[in-house]
């Protein structure tokens, strides 16, 4: 069965990124902690920044053509693009989201 993919733009090229529970594992795996991504408030500027990293972090370990988390948070055009690819990403992991 193959992964699903979503895109977003890295340096002004289309990227894909691996979405779904695999996506999570390999995050997992790398280090990633969920509840930095689940705890975005805005009010904690560290928080925030922690949060950010591992929104890049989830991104980076997922793309199909690697490249590092720097990489990442340097190369998207906005920060409403990268939320928008982190909230994509894990849209596509039906028990984190709900059955519907």
């Amino acid at each position: 069965m193959k992964e699903q993919t979503i895109k977003i733009k890295i340096n002004g090229e289309d990227r894909e990124v691996l979405a779904g529970n695999a996506a999570l594992l390999r995050f997992r795996k790398a280090g990633g902690d969920m509840s930095l991504i689940s705890s975005i408030d805005g009010e904690d500027t560290d928080a925030l920044f922690d949060s950010i990293d591992a929104i890049c972090n989830l991104i980076s370990v997922n793309l199909v053509e690697p490249q590092s988390s720097d990489d990442v948070a340097n190369g998207v055009e906005s920060m409403t693009a990268l939320f928008e690819a982190a909230t994509t990403l894990l849209n596509q992991v039906p028990w984190l989201v709900g059955s519907n």
